[in-house]
């Protein structure tokens, strides 16, 4: 075997894992960025839910006195 070619292939496959890497790194980034983007909505959601459910519990109270 020709060591220039086995060197070649070496940093070839090298240079392919590392642009893999980045690329799922990349992913991964987006993947947790849409998670974090998600979670902040549902507590938006769930803190306007807590509040409609304040407002019902005040007006409950407030129609029994």
């Amino acid at each position: 075997m020709n060591p220039f070619s086995y060197n070649h292939s070496s940093k070839l496959a090298h240079r392919i894992a590392q642009e893999d890497s980045i690329s799922l790194s990349l992913v991964n980034g987006q993947i947790l960025y849409n998670a974090v983007k998600r979670s902040q909505e549902m507590l938006k959601l769930l803190h306007e839910i807590s509040l409609e459910m304040d407002n019902c519990v005040n007006l409950e109270m407030a129609s029994e006195t």
